[in-house]
């Protein structure tokens, strides 16, 4: 029968029970300032509302050796820690009337005798309750001592909020707080003798109710693997690794896609509800037919490699830094192309459902050695070419793009490419075959379908545009993707189709030549005049038209006047293009003109 007991203490009654410890496997102090803002107010409202207790939630504690160990609870601990210092430092400026409680404040935060007598000035030579993780421990010791710190990181921007907040208050109001602080705030505390699973414990009490974060829970799996004290170093190694990935990404939304995408290059598809159980069965599963700490303690190596971290950052940010795409475009001879990596990374950003094969892809090319680094380029080149091609073609054929279709060939895709080490197996062509639902890898059912499409959509209409105009000017002009908007030639409002005479024979609703493909076309910024006389009629555009940067906006001013033959007409040339822009590898010699 288990030995786990829990209860419901005062908060300085918990602090008073001993020592604390953070195990080595915890995240570093992570609250936000918001977070911290939020707690402070929380209790500043029960305060207020003269409430009899307030309660702070559950935390777990497992019995060590003369110290217990926070397995759940540490932001919350540490947090209310900075609040009892931020008391006991006015406490010792009011000494006259105040030393009862600057002595309550340094039993809090000190493990000392309730008879010491001493005070904040002697705290330098006493014992902090909490010892935090090994990177936040000397700054919080400082910080409880009362001696200044530095700037930087989150824990010093916890402690500047609550500094702010105590000293805003008056003397009167400062007692109160500090009063219900300790007299009647509650905190639950469960128990968890040494002989339980304290990871078990954790997993089981988070995985109710609110779903915890998978990368804390794929972490916490992760140090499963280093139980032994004795491991110290191999546990502080990746414990700093994975810390090092969190700090990278920046944010948890942005960890959960960077895990997610490394995780399915190693092993396929992974559903995103299963994520969590199925990259633990994964690592389970690999662990048995290997030396299970070894083969973790190695992939955590690789997760938190640091080139694999800047290519993910560098696949998925609006703005990647420059350095990977330079070094492509040389390798790969694409630096004057007009379909190149930067273009592929525009294009494919807006899709998730891409990054393990990009991911995966272009990790090829930054492993690969001197002397295959240029035909690594050239093959990997190639791929997100066809990559791009079809993912482009499928959205403007879509009604509504549906990633969920796609995703587990793409995942399996970049699982086979991160297993083979060949560069003849660059080849994502049969992939893409295999999930070709709509047909739209043939040219003439794509044309078909495109002709088809009503475009609905401007943001895949200026992706269409604008990937068709930029393989059309032949000045090797650069536009900015940002810079331009789509513009309706035949007006989208009813208001001014009177003056559109070409359109007569079409009937009174024009609504189904609004969004064809033929009636489109790119503006600039300051070439949208939404005004009557703008779209008084086709003459009143023209001379706008003419006078755009965009050589297809050009084009449409060669029309002696704009009627449905003018739009299917363009219609076709456009669909022609587009199948001229976004092609396929094996399809270089069946180009059509445009």
């Amino acid at each position: 029968m288990t030995q786990m007991t829990s209860e419901v203490l005062l908060v300085s009654q918990l602090f008073l029970k001993g020592r604390f410890t953070v195990p080595w496997h915890q995240r570093y102090y992570d609250w936000t300032v918001e977070q911290v803002t939020e707690l402070l107010i929380d209790l500043k409202e029960a305060l207020d509302e003269d409430r009899e207790s307030y309660f702070l939630g559950s935390i777990m504690l497992v019995a060590g050796e003369n110290v217990w160990e926070i397995n759940d609870g540490q932001q919350r601990l540490i947090t209310l820690s900075l609040l009892f210092a931020a008391f006991g430092r006015r406490f010792a400026r009011n000494r006259e009337t105040d030393a009862g409680r600057e002595m309550l404040a340094l039993r809090v935060l000190f493990d000392r005798p309730a008879n010491a007598v001493t005070n904040f000035d002697d705290a330098t030579r006493e014992v902090p309750r909490i010892e935090p993780p090994r990177q936040d421990r000397s700054r919080f010791t400082q910080i409880i001592r009362g001696r200044d710190i530095g700037t930087n990181g989150k824990l010093t921007s916890a402690w500047t909020e609550v500094a702010l907040f105590v000293n805003a208050m008056g003397a009167h109001e400062m007692q109160k707080f500090f009063d219900f602080l300790m007299q009647k705030v509650e905190i639950g505390v469960l128990y968890v003798p040494q002989t339980e699973d304290a990871n078990a414990v954790f997993e089981a009490l988070n995985g109710r109710g609110k779903r915890l974060d998978d990368v804390d829970l794929i972490r916490n799996h992760l140090y499963s693997y280093f139980t032994d004290p004795g491991d110290s170093e191999r546990r502080a190694t990746i414990h700093e690794q994975l810390e090092s990935v969190l700090s990278t990404t920046r944010t948890p939304t942005r960890s959960q896609e960077y895990f997610r995408c490394f995780f399915q290059c190693k092993y396929g598809y992974l559903q995103k509800k299963r994520f969590y159980r199925d990259t633990r069965a994964k690592i389970r599963d690999t662990g048995r037919r290997q030396s299970g700490d070894k083969h973790v303690y190695s992939l955590v190596h690789e997760l938190a490699n640091p080139a694999s971290v800047e290519l993910f950052r560098t696949i998925s940010a609006t703005n990647p830094s420059k350095g990977l795409l330079d070094a492509f475009c040389t390798a790969s001879g694409t630096s004057r192309n007009k379909r190149n990596l930067p273009v592929f990374i525009r294009e494919l950003g807006g899709y998730k459902v891409v990054q393990p094969l990009m991911f995966a892809l272009l990790r090829r090319f930054v492993e690969a050695g001197d002397q295959h680094r240029r035909s690594v380029a050239k093959a990997v080149h190639r791929c997100l070419s066809d990559l791009s091609s079809f993912v482009m073609r499928v959205s403007f054929c879509e009604v509504k793009f549906e990633p969920s279709r796609l995703e587990p060939s793409f995942a399996n895709c970049a699982g086979r490419i991160t297993g083979s080490t060949k560069v003849t197996d660059l080849d994502i062509k049969t992939d893409l075959e295999e999930c070709d639902d709509l047909l739209i890898m043939d040219d003439t059912r794509f044309i078909a379908r495109l002709l088809d499409v009503q475009m609905t959509d401007t943001r895949r209409a200026k992706r269409l545009l604008f990937g068709i105009n930029s393989q059309q000017e032949r000045e090797g002009r650069a536009f900015d993707y940002d810079g331009c908007s789509v513009e309706h030639i035949l007006p989208q409002s009813k208001t001014y189709w009177l003056g559109w005479t070409g359109f007569k024979s079409a009937g009174s609703d024009l609504r189904d030549w609004i969004t064809r493909i033929g009636n489109l076309t790119l503006l600039g910024d300051s070439g949208n005049h939404a005004r009557h006389r703008f779209n008084a009629n086709f003459t009143a555009k023209k001379p706008v038209f003419e006078a755009s940067p965009f050589a297809m906006t050009r084009d449409v001013a060669k029309y002696e006047d704009w009627t449905p033959t003018a739009v299917i007409e363009r219609s076709g040339k456009l669909a022609r293009a587009a199948a001229h822009v976004w092609c396929f590898s094996a399809s270089d010699e069946r180009y059509l003109s445009p």
